[in-house]
Parts: C-alpha cells; sequence; structure tokens
C-alpha cells in the first residue's frame, strides 16, 4: 500500500490533493484486484473507468485522451458511481445499469415501486420518492393481516448450494419465501411480503415463513459488485414491514407508512455497508401526518435517557420536502425556513418554478439532494475540480467542462429494462455536471477585494455588481461548453442516443 502511495504521488495525480484524499480514495473508489488481491492505484481506476466509457459511449480518441488527461489531474472527474464500478464486467450487464448513476426519483405507484427502489439502494444509487396521494392512492388497500416466523439462519447452506433466486410457494394461507442469495433475491422477498397483504388470493390472516439460510453471511465478498456482505438487519426487516402494513388493514396506507417501508429497507442496505444514507421523499403540502414525521424523534424515558422513538428511526434514512402546487405565501416560507433552523426539517417546493425549468408537466420529481428535477428519472454526474483549474486558463476550463460533459453524456446510451425508467430516458434524458471549489477559484481569479466583498456579506455597491458580472461571466461560460458539448456528441450518435434532446444541470456539488 506504502508503495502504490509513492508511485502515484510520484506521478503527481494525487499530490495536490487534501490529506484525506488517500483514505477515502482506498475505502471508497479502489477496487480489489482480482489477479492479485491488491487495490488498485488511482491510474488503474483510471483506467478501468475510462475504458467503460468508451465502449459504452462511442468515444472517438481525441474524445477519451481530453477526459484521461482531466481525470488523471483530477480536473474533472466522472461520478463517484462510475469510479466505483463503471469498466467493470458487471457494470456492462442491463440489469446492473442503474449502479452506474448518484441519482434517481420514483413516482410510487404500486408494490414494485418500492421494490425496484430497494434494488436501487443496493446498487448504491440515491433514491428519490414522490409519495403525494394521486400516486400512492394506486396501491390497493390492505386486507391481508401478516404473520412473519423466521426460519433457518443465514449462512448455513454451503455455499455451492445456495439459490440465487428467491423461492415463494402458497399454500392456502401459508406462504413460504427462500430468500436467493442475490441483489434481486433480497429485493424480491421484501416485495414479496408486500405484495401479500393486499394478494386476493387468500381467505384469512397469512401467515408467512421468512427461511434466510441460502444467505450468505457477514464478511462474504460480493463478486461483481464489490465489498463484502454484511445481512445484519435483514432478519427483522420481515417483521418490521408487516407490522407497519398490519396496522394499515382495511385501508390504503398513508404517505408517512409508505416512507416507513421503503426506509426500512434503506436502513436494511446501509446497515450492509452498500452506502451511506441517501434518500428523498416527497409529501403534498397539505399532508400534515408528512410535515411533522419527525417532530420529536428523540425522546426522554423515566431515568430521562433520551433515544430515538424505535418505530420512526429508518426515517432519517431520507430527507423530506412537502411539494406545494400554488405558489407559498411569505407565512407558508417563514415557517418553513424557520423549522429548518430549528429542527433541520420542514423543507418546501414549488411545483411550479420545479416544472417551468424542467419545461414539463408534473417534472418536479427530486434526487435526494434536491438539486435535479424529473419523473421517474437517473441522473449521471460529473465533477469539475474548480480549485485545480487556473482561472486565467480558458482553454483548461473549456477542456475540463467538456471532459465533464462527455463523461455524463456517454451513459445516455444505457436502456433499462425497467419500462418507467426507459420511458423518462426517452422523454427527458438529463445529465448533471457539478463543479467544486467555486470558493477558491473565486479568491484566486479576483483576489482580495473580492474576499473583502464577500465577507461584507456582498452588498450591491459599484465593485460588488461588477463582481458579480465576472461570476456570471464564468458561469455563462461553463453552462455553454456542457451545452455545445453535449448537444454535439448526441447530434453524432443520434442513432443510438435518446430521441429527446438531453436536459443537463451545471451544479454546485452535493452529497450525492
Amino acid at each position: 500500500m506504502v508503495q502504490e502511495l509513492s508511485r502515484t504521488r510520484s506521478k503527481g495525480s494525487l499530490s495536490a490533493t487534501s490529506p484525506t484524499a488517500y483514505p477515502v480514495f482506498y475505502r471508497t473508489y479502489s477496487r480489489k484486484r482480482e489477479t492479485d488481491g491488491n487495490r488498485e492505484t488511482w491510474e488503474q481506476v483510471c483506467d478501468r473507468t475510462l475504458k467503460g466509457l468508451i465502449e459504452l459511449g462511442q468515444l472517438s480518441p481525441a474524445e477519451a485522451d481530453l477526459i484521461r488527461r482531466m481525470q488523471y489531474q483530477i480536473k474533472a472527474l466522472p461520478s463517484g458511481r462510475w469510479l466505483w464500478v463503471g469498466g467493470t464486467d458487471w457494470s456492462q450487464q442491463p440489469e446492473n445499469f442503474s449502479g452506474a448513476y448518484n441519482c434517481t426519483s420514483t413516482n410510487v405507484t404500486d408494490w414494485q415501486a418500492f421494490g425496484l427502489m430497494m434494488d436501487l439502494a443496493m446498487m448504491g444509487c440515491g433514491t428519490g420518492a414522490v409519495l403525494e396521494p394521486k400516486y400512492i392512492s394506486q396501491i390497493p388497500a390492505i386486507r391481508n393481516r401478516l404473520s412473519v416466523t423466521m426460519q433457518g439462519a443465514i449462512g448455513t447452506t454451503p455455499p455451492e448450494q445456495r439459490h440465487q433466486v428467491t423461492a415463494v410457494t402458497v399454500n392456502g394461507n401459508q406462504v413460504k419465501i427462500r430468500v436467493g442469495d442475490s441483489r434481486r433475491g433480497w429485493v424480491k422477498s421484501y416485495q414479496t411480503i408486500l405484495e401479500m397483504s393486499t394478494d386476493e388470493r387468500f381467505s384469512g390472516d397469512v401467515e408467512i415463513i421468512v427461511n434466510l439460510s441460502d444467505v450468505r453471511p457477514a464478511g462474504e465478498k460480493l463478486k461483481g459488485f464489490g465489498g463484502v456482505a454484511n445481512p445484519v438487519k435483514l432478519p427483522g426487516l420481515y417483521n418490521r414491514c408487516a407490522n407497519i402494513l398490519n396496522k394499515a388493514l382495511g385501508r390504503q396506507l398513508n404517505s408517512v407508512e409508505c416512507c416507513l417501508l421503503i426506509d426500512e429497507a434503506a436502513a436494511c442496505v446501509v446497515a450492509g455497508n452498500i452506502r451511506r444514507s441517501a434518500g428523498m421523499r416527497q409529501f403534498d403540502s397539505e399532508d400534515t401526518l408528512a410535515a411533522n414525521a419527525k417532530d420529536n424523534l428523540w425522546q426522554q424515558d423515566e431515568n430521562g435517557n433520551w433515544r430515538i422513538d424505535p418505530e420512526r428511526d429508518s426515517l432519517r434514512m431520507a430527507n423530506h420536502t412537502r411539494v406545494y402546487h400554488h405558489k407559498p405565501s411569505q407565512a407558508e416560507v417563514t415557517a418553513a425556513v424557520r423549522k429548518q433552523f430549528y429542527s433541520g426539517e420542514g423543507a418546501i417546493q414549488w411545483a411550479g418554478e420545479a416544472e417551468r425549468r424542467a419545461q414539463g408537466k408534473n417534472c418536479y420529481g427530486l434526487n435526494p439532494c434536491g438539486e435535479i428535477i424529473g419523473q421517474n428519472f437517473h441522473c449521471n454526474l460529473a465533477e469539475i475540480h474548480l480549485n485545480q483549474i487556473d482561472p486565467e486558463n480558458l482553454q483548461e476550463q473549456t477542456e475540463a467542462f467538456k471532459a465533464g460533459a462527455l463523461a455524463v453524456a456517454a451513459l445516455l446510451n444505457h436502456q433499462f429494462e425497467e419500462p418507467r425508467y426507459q420511458q423518462s430516458r426517452l422523454e427527458d434524458p438529463i445529465v448533471g455536471v457539478s463543479f467544486t471549489g467555486l470558493f477558491d477559484f473565486f479568491v484566486q481569479a479576483f483576489g482580495v477585494d473580492w474576499l473583502r466583498w464577500w465577507e461584507a456579506g456582498r452588498p450591491e455597491t459599484e465593485a460588488g455588481l461588477a463582481f458579480k458580472q465576472k461570476e456570471a461571466a464564468f458561469l455563462s461560460r461553463w453552462k455553454d461548453i456542457v451545452h455545445e458539448t453535449v448537444g454535439d456528441y448526441c447530434d453524432r450518435i443520434s442513432s443510438s442516443a435518446p430521441t429527446a434532446a438531453p436536459r443537463f444541470s451545471l451544479r454546485a456539488p452535493s452529497r450525492c
């Protein structure tokens, strides 16, 4: 490891980064090589991910060279998801395409939507869920009380005898679920529990027996995707979901119950070390139950000890936002900002503004950090490291933003298996080019006078207006570079690119 770091430093590719760059890189983006079990160097990650972009994006030699140079110099990087899976055999399988994306959003209209979001989370995607009444009202009323019994300890089946596919057998009012040792095996078992609550085949309470003996134990390698298994919270998932469903017996689920079902799966995934929590849940502006869902999560027992309400603990897996379909009043905005100030919750969204920006009706679904909008969408990202770029070198800026645009545009060639996601890709393809280091960039570009003006609160002085014009000039130029690059790329590969013109976002960085 020390030798690898020394070789990387000697090439200068990571030498200008922060002291935490190496631990983050080896923890998050460097895969173990099949040949010798060692971690990839930065150059090897660059080679792997570029190979994937060239194959998927049909990149020209000049385009590939540009991306390679900008990535080696850490001036333009593909998404964190692509750094992890790009160029692997796993990423080339259609059922795994979503694993290359940071951001998704799904309208929750059926049980399959719940399963899809667990599947996305297990591939490392951030998941957005729109839980407004017009969507969740399409889910049938809960008609069956569920009783779940666990059978078979995790890891008891020898590896060579494990089944990958979840098997479901129904005998009268009894259901047996043998959970397959795979991502989709987990997902099917979870979705099956939900489906049993509304299944009309049953005449009474449904007895569900879940067998986990085929599931690999903690510490075993996850082939293809990478990393190791940790099914620590899987055994409790099924009973937790059944309890939520049973409380809604005889009626439809409300928005918070839907949210809890999604978040219970998310908590199970996060506990398994797939990725950190990243989620967005959108509710109607009039949904007071949702507005107060996270209030007083921390409670004291009779001895004064603080704890989180165990029935609502999983709500911490996502950010909550209420959607306004009328322009919110000043009082509504003030109340939302005040609640965010005191609790970190209470965010609101005006759908009208989002729809205008997205140029589409009902196109206001959000990614986990709320800066990408669409409907049933996947959005790929790239990031420009402005603190590595000379403000006076316009050619360097052009190359960096062009490289980022090409990196995100290449993934537009994906054809999704799930119809709702493929339809969204055809009608409203989205890519996002992010940047970081803008503050440092402007300090270098404008000097100490700009820094003092910024410290003073960016007042509307003559000098301040001049600074704002200069800032806008940089941002507009970068936006034009991305727009032109993506447009030219899609024109060149029009035979395989989406039929609609791609919508792109030039945005500040997020935790996606």
